[in-house]
């Protein structure tokens, strides 16, 4: 009898701990959402695809009526996400009318990535080395 408690006081703790490391594993599901960079004037938006990727849009005022917006879709791989079609179009408006007046892509297929952690997300590697170092941070 001491021998059957002892066993399934053992497998009632192997369970605690397999369950406490699950919840603190990154998933898609855990980086949904939207975040921003104050320092750099930029949003980013996550959302979760049906084969668990996800997409990314990222929206960078640079000047009053200039606008940068990205798109990408990103694999999580452990805490990085990794991109392979980022592309980025830039858009000009007319300052009295919000009208569109320009829209220039400026690249697209590039690829780099982000360091994921549950709240933060940091642009650590880009192709283009002028959005290294964004910081993002989830909005609660």
């Amino acid at each position: 009898m001491l021998k059957n408690l002892l066993k399934v006081t053992m497998l009632m703790i192997i369970g605690v701990t397999l369950c406490a490391c699950s919840l603190g594993k990154l998933t898609t599901k855990k980086l949904v959402g939207t975040y921003t960079d104050v320092t750099n004037n930029a949003t980013m938006e996550i959302t979760k695809n049906a084969d668990d990727s996800v997409s990314i849009k990222i929206e960078r005022k640079t000047e009053p009526n200039d606008i940068n917006y990205w798109t990408m879709t990103a694999k999580l791989e452990e805490t990085k996400l990794n991109y392979a079609d980022s592309e980025l179009n830039r858009k000009v408006f007319n300052a009295e009318t919000g009208e569109e007046i320009i829209s220039i892509q400026e690249y697209k297929d590039q690829s780099g990535s982000f360091d994921a952690e549950k709240d933060k997300i940091s642009w650590t590697g880009a192709e283009d080395e002028a959005y290294k170092g964004f910081v993002f941070v989830k909005n609660k």
